[in-house]
């Protein structure tokens, strides 16, 4: 969609200096996916939540159909990991309940 372009086009004017920064990139990606793996996972362990259930959320830092492939990895419940996650997208953006009209 657009944000795919502007982020392409961001990443075209930038080329150079990210390409100087590439490994420092690297490693912050790497660091917080892992961070984000452990975080959810810890959250849900201490809420005493059903193992089955923190399986099927500790793959939160990466994209829906990503994390559905995880999640069957990992002996997780993929419907489960779906739902949630379509649902986690729709309540980070209110405006995507609104109509176009609504929002103008």
């Amino acid at each position: 969609g657009p944000a795919v372009v502007a982020l392409g086009a961001f990443f075209y004017e930038k080329y150079e200096q990210l390409r100087q920064e590439l490994k420092v990139i690297f490693i912050s990606v790497v660091i917080g996916g892992v961070c984000g793996v452990f975080s959810i996972t810890l959250f849900l362990v201490l809420l005493k939540i059903p193992d089955c259930l923190v399986r099927s959320l500790a793959s939160k830092s990466v994209t829906t159909p990503i994390a559905i492939e995880i999640t069957k990895v990992i002996y997780g419940i993929p419907d489960t990991t779906a739902v949630i996650f379509m649902a986690d997208g729709a309540l980070e953006n209110p405006r995507s309940f609104l109509s176009q009209e609504d929002v103008n």
